[in-house]
C-alpha cells in the first residue's frame, strides 16, 4: 500500500488537473493506492482480483458510499443510487435496452443526428466544441437508450443537466445552490415528463428503455410514478452532458489549441500555442 493519507490541498488540485499523473507520481508498486485530495480519502485498488471480489464476488458486503448517497440528493431513487436487492431488479428491468443487437440497429440514426448538428457549422467559424459536443452527446443517448429526439430541447436539458452533475459531489446544499437544483431539476422534469406523456399516447411498441420503465408493475403492482420515471431517465442522461475536449479545430482543418477551460468554458486559442493536447487533422469535424 503507498504511503499513509493525508490532507493535501496541493494534492486535491494535482487530482483534480490531471488524475492519472498524480496517481502515477504517488503510486509505490503495490496493490493499493491510498491517497487525500483536498479533504476527501480515497483508496485505489489496482489488483484485478481485488476488483473481482469487490464488484461480484463480494459485492454485498461492500456499500456505495458516500458518492452515491450524495447522487440520490441529486438522482433520487434510480439505477444508479439503489443497492442490493432493489437495484438487481431494475438493473434486470433495464438491461433489454442496452442488447447489443439493438443498439447495432440505431448506427444509422446516430449517424444522422451528427450530421444534422455538423450542418449548421460553416466553413472557417470557431465552434466551441464542449457545448457542441455535449449536445451531440445528449442527443445520441436520448436516440440510442430511450428513441427520443431530443435536439429541440437540447438548449434547455444540457445547461440543466450540466448542474445536477455538478451538484453530486457536494456535500451540502447551500439556499444559492439548493435554488439552482431545483430549477435545474424542474427544466429537465419538463422536457422529460412531456416525453412520457407522448410516448403513452403513442401506439407505436418500441424495445428502448423508455418502454421498459413504462411496462414496469414492480411498484406495488402498479406503474411507476412520474417522479420514479423521471429520475431514471434524468440519472441516465446526466452524464452526457459534460464534454470537455483538449483541442479545439476549426471547420478548415487549422491546428489550434483549445484549453478546457474551468466548468469547460472557452478559453483563446492560438494557432501553435502549447496547449495539454495539440492534433492536427484536415477537415476534420472534431
Amino acid at each position: 500500500m503507498s504511503g499513509p493519507a493525508r490532507f493535501s490541498l496541493r494534492s486535491g488540485l494535482a487530482f483534480r488537473r490531471d488524475p492519472l499523473a498524480f496517481l502515477r507520481s504517488i503510486d509505490g508498486g503495490g496493490d493499493l493506492i491510498r491517497f487525500r485530495a483536498g479533504q476527501s480519502e480515497f483508496t485505489l485498488i489496482k489488483s484485478p482480483e481485488t476488483i473481482h471480489r469487490i464488484l461480484v464476488t463480494d459485492a454485498d458486503r461492500f456499500g456505495e458510499g458516500k458518492w452515491t448517497l450524495r447522487g440520490e440528493r441529486v438522482m433520487g431513487d434510480c439505477l444508479i443510487t439503489r443497492e442490493g436487492d432493489p437495484h438487481r431488479a431494475r438493473r434486470a428491468l433495464l438491461q433489454p435496452g442496452f442488447d447489443r443487437g439493438r443498439l447495432d440497429r440505431k448506427a444509422t440514426a446516430l449517424v444522422e443526428r451528427a450530421e444534422r448538428i455538423e450542418k449548421r457549422w460553416r466553413d472557417g467559424a470557431e465552434i466551441e466544441a464542449g457545448a457542441e459536443m455535449s449536445r451531440l452527446a445528449l442527443e445520441i443517448a436520448g436516440e440510442a437508450i430511450f428513441s427520443l429526439d431530443l435536439e429541440d430541447h437540447a438548449e434547455t436539458l444540457v445547461p440543466a443537466l450540466g448542474t445536477m452533475l455538478h451538484q453530486i459531489p457536494r456535500p451540502g446544499l447551500p439556499w444559492p445552490a439548493g435554488r439552482r437544483l431545483a430549477a435545474a431539476r424542474n427544466a429537465g422534469d419538463g422536457v422529460v415528463l412531456d416525453a412520457v406523456a407522448s410516448r403513452r399516447a403513442s401506439s407505436n411498441g418500441q424495445d428502448d428503455v423508455l418502454s421498459l420503465l413504462l411496462a414496469d408493475r414492480g411498484n406495488g403492482g402498479g406503474p411507476l410514478s412520474d417522479r420514479d420515471l423521471a429520475d431514471e431517465i434524468g440519472s441516465l442522461l446526466i452524464p452526457r452532458a459534460r464534454f470537455r475536449p483538449d483541442t479545439r479545430l476549426d471547420r478548415g482543418g487549422q491546428d489550434v489549441g483549445y484549453h478546457g477551460g474551468r466548468n469547460g468554458r472557452k478559453q483563446e486559442g492560438r494557432p501553435g500555442r502549447r496547449s495539454a493536447s495539440r492534433r492536427r487533422a484536415r477537415g476534420a469535424l472534431v
